[in-house]
């Protein structure tokens, strides 16, 4: 299929990415704000989506620079430059290949991702929920949920300024009514429930909770091993920038730390290293307090991702047949390991 407009594009944003390397923000002049503005819209008109959006956070980068933001880091810009070369050499590919239609879209991205509204009322059963910061200047909290036989991933996003982190939006009405601390830990009947693929909204949708336990939710992600979804991850559609989409599993397995990384082990022997960021992260420090095996949860919930050219596990969320005591005051038999402070005092 002819893409010229999208060849162009690409030609364009090589030399402005290429430059930006060379000089580095410091020696960038001060019309690079409305260059990114200009390139952005180069990217649009070349159809190349996901480039249009990387390009607008390199500009988010930018702007932190000169405002001397604190949460500026140079690793996130250089990091957003990186992407940006890695979108642009995905989108060369996939047009040398001649790709078309949902191939080309998971490439270059669309213009606005289209939610289509669920005929009928629909249960959603959480699954595991994890806090996250992006580089282009936004933190979030994604929500894992059954739905079907399904899993759709609903997302609460805001802008870095001003917020501590993600955890600033666990007690905020982001799901419809609801919180993430309360989306998160329940059963809900939704009525008007918004889909794109594998992503939900509940924007417009009616939402009432649903009395149900545990066990159901995670019946079909429970697995003996982490080989079922190792296979599944391997056997995914590759995307040329992210890679594949994770795999989710619910799994019983001990965790140990090796060379200073944390490694978990199912009952068949397979260790997968664990994606725990830094040490001293709520996630970080609630793996260390789970480390003690007295204090084992029965199983993890969470995604099976590449790291490199290896499966590694991302813990989302620790179950516990008991219900454990979180910092704050109660127990849960269901503690979101990035959000919910672990704490037995």
């Amino acid at each position: 299929m002819e893409r010229a407009a999208s060849t162009a594009a690409i030609g364009t944003l090589r030399g402005a990415c290429a430059r930006y390397a060379h000089l580095g923000l410091e020696r960038l002049g001060d019309g690079v704000e409305t260059e990114l503005q200009v390139l952005k819209l180069v990217a649009h008109v070349g159809g190349l989506f996901r480039v249009a959006r990387e390009v607008e956070a390199l500009g988010r980068w930018r702007t932190r620079w000169m405002a001397r933001d604190p949460a500026f880091t140079a690793a996130g810009f250089s990091h957003s430059l990186h992407r940006l070369g890695c979108l642009l050499s995905g989108a060369e590919i996939a047009i040398r290949a001649d790709v078309d239609g949902d191939v080309w879209e998971a490439v270059a991205g669309v213009a606005r991702r289209a939610y289509a509204v669920e005929g009928g009322e629909v249960i959603l059963r959480a699954l595991g929920a994890r806090g996250w910061m992006g580089d282009g200047g936004f933190v979030g909290i994604t929500v894992a949920m059954a739905c079907d036989g399904q899993i759709l991933e609903f997302a609460a996003t805001r802008p870095a300024e001003g917020l501590a982190g993600p955890r600033s939006l666990w007690h905020l009405p982001s799901f419809g009514p609801l919180a993430p601390s309360e989306f998160a830990h329940g059963t809900w009947r939704v009525d008007g429930l918004r889909r794109s693929g594998e992503r939900g909204t509940l924007s417009g949708a009616s939402v009432h909770p649903v009395a149900d336990g545990l066990a159901a939710a995670y019946t079909g992600v429970d697995a003996a091993s982490f080989a079922p979804a190792i296979d599944a991850l391997t056997a995914a559609p590759l995307d040329p920038v992210v890679g594949p989409p994770p795999q989710f599993v619910a799994v019983d397995a001990s965790l140990a730390s090796n060379d200073d990384r944390w490694v978990m082990r199912d009952a068949q022997g397979w260790d997968l290293a664990v994606l725990s960021g830094d040490p001293d992260s709520m996630l970080g420090r609630n793996l260390a307090w789970l480390s003690d095996a007295s204090r084992r949860p029965e199983r993890w919930f969470g995604a099976v991702r590449w790291e490199g050219r290896s499966p590694a596990f991302e813990p989302w969320t620790a179950l516990f047949d008991r219900p454990t005591r979180i910092r704050g005051g109660g127990r849960r038999s269901r503690v979101h390991l990035s959000l919910e402070a672990l704490d037995d005092r």
